[in-house]
């Protein structure tokens, strides 16, 4: 069945694509928020994939090729979109609003996407100051110094910080 829906999308079946874009959405969405942390930036990611899939819509053979594709562009873009987006430094709960389609994800994914909800909550229950420095040592990889400079903060109060929050991972 598969197949035959990835033969009839590749000679440009409407109907197909849109089959594929409601089993889909979710997967892009979810891999452009990863990458971007904005709900956003995730869903206009999210089309340009989908236009980006019909444009090359007879490159394809099989249904996961065509999941994998899209997961890696939407990702991908999100990526650029944020080295080119100034850093924004606040959490917001706008992962609780992703769409809840049906996703067909492995159990690696589930896990991934549970760990990601635990993160979420601890670095919720965080004061406002730590969430920054949580974002900008673990998830931005900032050094340090830099951290020091950006939210001016001396290095003990820092160092101080980061401890107390890998304390509440445990």
């Amino acid at each position: 069945m598969k197949d035959r829906l990835i033969k009839a999308f590749g000679e440009g079946d409407e109907r197909a694509f849109t089959q594929l874009y409601n089993q889909l959405k979710g997967k892009a969405f979810l891999a452009a928020y990863k990458a971007t942390r904005s709900r956003v930036e995730a869903e206009d990611i999210s089309m340009i994939v989908f236009e980006r899939l019909w444009e090359k819509r007879d490159a394809f053979d099989t249904m996961a090729h065509v999941s994998r594709w899209v997961y890696q562009v939407a990702f991908r873009l999100g990526l650029d979109k944020r080295k080119t987006s100034p850093p924004t430094y606040e959490f917001n709960e706008e992962i609780h609003d992703a769409p809840e389609e049906h996703v067909d994800l492995s159990e690696q994914d589930i896990i991934r996407l549970e760990l990601v909800e635990k993160v979420y909550q601890i670095t919720k229950s965080l004061a406002p100051y730590k969430q920054r420095i949580f974002q900008l040592y673990f998830i931005d990889g900032k050094k340090i110094k830099d951290i020091c400079e950006a939210l001016e903060l001396n290095k003990q109060t820092v160092y101080n910080t980061i401890y107390r929050i890998k304390n509440a991972f445990t």
